[in-house]
């Protein structure tokens, strides 16, 4: 049993070093102008829409 404890934590804790080296390797790419631009029109739509704010 202390076996099964032992390898299932050590697979949780790879499982998670893996998603961070995954989500650190988004941050340092670098996203092209018109991506961000669909961002931020996407995220304009969003809060216009549920809000009827106009930014």
């Amino acid at each position: 049993m202390k076996k099964l404890l032992a390898c299932l934590t050590i697979g949780v804790l790879m499982a998670g070093c893996v998603s961070v080296k995954r989500h650190n390797q988004q941050l340092v790419e670098k996203s092209s102008v018109n991506e961000l631009r669909s961002d931020v029109d996407y995220i304009n739509h969003n809060i216009v829409s549920r809000t009827g704010l106009q930014l």
